[in-house]
C-alpha cells in the first residue's frame, strides 16, 4: 500500500524517488521538521540501531517527534552533509548534524537504507551514531 499525502503542494513535489530520498537526507541534516513531515509517508517506518537502543517508529509523527526529542536541549544545530547513493530501487542516505550542547560541541550522524514509494520516504532501516563530541580543532574525541 503507498501512502498520499495531501498537504504537500504540488511545487514542492519531487520529480524522482532519487530527489525524494535527497530532500529527505537534507530535511535530516537541517533537522528541517516542516519539510520531513511533507516527505514521510504518513505510515512510514523506521528501524534504527542507536548506541545502547533499536527502536522502531511507526509513522511520520513518530519520527519527527523523536528527532524533536533529541535536538530538544541543543542551543544550536546546522547541516554538516548529506549524500545519497541509489543502490538498486533503494537508497543509502547519510546525514550529519553538528550542535552545540551546554558549551560543548557534537556530531550526529545517521547512515540509512532508504525506500521511496509513490514519491514518500516510506521505510528507514540505519544506524546512529547518537552525540559524539567534536574537539575544538574539528577533530572527533
Amino acid at each position: 500500500m503507498t501512502s498520499q499525502l495531501t498537504h504537500r503542494p504540488a511545487t514542492l513535489l519531487p520529480a524522482n524517488d532519487e530527489e525524494v530520498a535527497a530532500a529527505y537526507a537534507a530535511a535530516y541534516a537541517a533537522a528541517d521538521l516542516d519539510t520531513l513531515r511533507e516527505v514521510l509517508a504518513p505510515d512510514v517506518v523506521s528501524r534504527l540501531l542507536m548506541p545502547g537502543d533499536f527502536r522502531t517508529l511507526h509513522g511520520a509523527e513518530a519520527f519527527v517527534d523523536e528527532l524533536a526529542g533529541a535536538v530538544a536541549g541543543v542551543d544550536a544545530s546546522r547541516p554538516h552533509s548529506s549524500s545519497v547513493q541509489a543502490i538498486g530501487d533503494k537508497f543509502v542516505v547519510r546525514a550529519r548534524i553538528e550542535l552545540a550542547v551546554g558549551g560543548g560541541r557534537y556530531q550526529l550522524e545517521h547512515l540509512e537504507v532508504v525506500t521511496v514509494r509513490g514519491g514518500y520516504v516510506v521505510a528507514l532501516d540505519g544506524v546512529c551514531t547518537g552525540f559524539r563530541p567534536v574537539a575544538v580543532d574539528g577533530s572527533r574525541r
